[in-house]
């Protein structure tokens, strides 16, 4: 059977091209009423009455419109284009598609979520990222690129604080990549950013003195901070403030505030840094870097599932000119990541200060269960990979369906050995964690 082409479409799209090349497919159509227990099609389906066994015993799923996702056995079809069954559900409308199949729907859906997970990395993404900046002690979180939580919480690896106050992802003002962070304090509080490293990470900073740059944006003089804190053993701690000076919009270098060093205690239990909004304003922060020592190992983001073998680095800080590459296995290694740990980039010599690194890889796809969702991977490979998943695990198969399987085992593996079943096909990438 040739390879039909589909486009992207939602997960209840595909559950219906999964059931009809499978060989499930019963019929469909568009419900012009429906109860609680039972919907009608006036239009599409109106098979005799003395044919129920058609659809007696058989599945109703809903794949768009009111009650999408539902799933009802049909238990009589007394009346052409009338489906009843025993459960109640929400009562589809007159927009609600319909499909009926032969297999339980939740089976066909189980199998498209299996080779989604099971074969994820054939389905990976192209994924670029300059959120690291070399010796950044803040790893790629001050980048404010990752926003996992969702664009109304904190950024990740950020601490939302002060009453009232509200974050916000920013796609407008940016100082560097995709996002900042707009942080609003409440009418009667500051409000607060923070992130606090341990002593695990700050053991042998004891002593030393650190360089803080970063942009921020406000309106107002003096509306943003930028508080760095360093507690020593005795449990005393000691806040430097870099507050903003323009009195505009536009990016503030903080750098230009002041490039003083920022001296550590000596011994230090924890070092925090606060990003502050005075009360009832909004500052904008991006791109904020506490370095000045050599670091050699740097966390990937966790969005990563693999790399490219070449990273490119910055000529100047902030230059936006990424010239210089760093190969693995010459410049830097591959630490891999597991359940606890994220993947780590081990770089074998001292980097510059505040480069950003621009790293291209690889992203999972992201696994749908809502049938108005948009699938993350390509349609067509996911349509035969699970109508294959569901025909090797129903022993009851037909002869016509035993055709199918062997058609679709060739379809699947000729596709596989294109873009189109395995994204990455021909090209080198080195994976971040083991499955």
């Amino acid at each position: 059977m040739p390879a039909v082409i589909i486009p992207q479409q939602t997960l209840g799209e595909a559950f219906v091209e999964v059931a009809r090349r499978a060989g499930y497919w019963r019929g469909q159509g568009t419900f012009t009423a429906g109860t609680t227990t039972s919907g009608t099609d006036a239009n599409n389906y109106l098979v005799p009455t003395a044919q129920d066994q058609e659809v007696i015993a058989n599945f109703v799923y809903i794949w768009g419109g009111t009650s999408p996702g539902t799933a009802r056995e049909a238990s009589s079809y007394s009346t052409p284009g009338v489906f009843t069954w025993i459960q109640t559900a929400t009562a589809p409308s007159t927009d609600s598609t319909w499909i009926l199949v032969s297999r339980r729907p939740q089976e066909i859906l189980d199998a498209i979520d299996r080779v989604q997970r099971r074969d994820v990395r054939k389905q990976a993404k192209i994924f670029e990222s300059e959120a690291i900046t070399t010796n950044n002690l803040l790893g790629f979180f001050p980048s404010m690129e990752g926003w996992e939580s969702g664009a109304s919480s904190a950024p990740d690896g950020w601490t939302l604080g002060g009453a009232g106050a509200a974050v916000a992802r920013e796609a407008t003002v940016v100082g560097q990549g995709l996002y900042s962070a707009a942080l609003t304090a409440g009418g009667g509080a500051v409000g607060t950013l923070t992130r606090t490293l341990t002593f695990e990470n700050i053991r042998w900073l004891g002593g030393k003195s650190l360089l803080l740059e970063g942009l921020m944006a406000n309106t107002t003089a003096a509306d943003g901070v930028v508080r760095i804190t360093p507690t020593n053993s005795a449990g005393t701690a000691a806040n430097t403030d870099r507050t903003s000076t323009y009195a505009s919009s536009r990016w503030e270098e903080l750098e230009s505030i002041s490039s003083a060093p920022i001296a550590m205690p000596d011994p230090m239990v924890s070092l925090s840094i606060q990003l502050r909004a005075i009360a009832g304003v909004t500052v904008y922060f991006d791109d904020i870097w506490l370095g000045g020592t050599d670091i050699r190992d740097y966390e990937l983001p966790d969005t990563f599932v693999g790399i490219e073998s070449v990273i490119y680095m910055e000529s100047a800080k902030r230059s936006r000119r990424y010239t210089e590459p760093l190969v693995l296995g010459v410049d830097f290694l591959l630490i891999l990541g597991d359940a606890s740990n994220r993947a780590k980039l081990h770089f074998l010599r001292p980097l510059p200060n505040y480069r950003h690194l621009r790293i291209k890889g690889v992203q999972d796809p992201t696994i749908q269960t809502t049938a108005t969702s948009s699938i993350d991977v390509n349609a067509e490979w996911l349509v035969v990979a699970a109508a294959l998943e569901c025909l090797k695990g129903d022993p009851n198969l037909t002869d016509a369906q035993r055709d199918t399987k062997a058609d679709l085992e060739l379809e699947l593996a000729k596709l596989e050995k294109s873009p189109v079943g395995n994204t990455q096909y021909g090209k080198k990438i080195y994976w971040t964690k083991e499955l």
